[in-house]
């Protein structure tokens, strides 16, 4: 499918993260002119999020998309990177613009709408597949 100039323009806005906090779903679709599915635009944020980092951020966020199974806490990243985790922590919020925990929040919750929309899993099973051992807490998170 052939994008006119004004979707082609919105279309890199939206890949660059210029919109990503700007527009909702529903403007993107429409201004696109095609069925976008959600957890694409929460794709476009976080790969903002990675080419915008430092390159001890970029591995912190590799690093948490590799082991989202498990439970990862802001001192194992901090000790991982070789930095304090006052430092880690204060250096993450300024670079991604989301705490540590939030930002791992959001990647959690972008895996589980990739596996609810791809698989037939039960939710308590997907929940578990992305880092939240318990169910209710997912559920309030996504």
């Amino acid at each position: 499918m052939k994008l006119n100039a004004s979707q082609a323009a919105f279309s890199q806005m939206l890949i660059s993260g210029t919109l990503v906090h700007e527009a909702n779903f529903d403007e993107i679709q429409n201004r696109l002119g095609i069925e976008v599915s959600p957890h694409v635009v929460i794709v476009f944020s976080i790969d903002r999020y990675a080419r915008e980092a430092s390159p001890v951020i970029c591995s912190a966020i590799e690093y948490m998309k590799e082991h989202l199974q498990e439970k990862i806490t802001l001192g194992e990243i901090a000790r991982y990177c070789y930095l304090s985790t006052y430092h880690f922590a204060h250096l993450f919020k300024r670079e991604v613009g989301l705490s540590f925990v939030d930002f791992l929040n959001k990647l959690r919750i972008e895996k589980a709408v990739h596996f609810l929309e791809t698989t037939d899993l039960p939710v308590q099973q997907i929940a578990a597949l992305v880092g939240f051992p318990d169910p209710n807490y997912f559920t309030r998170k996504f």
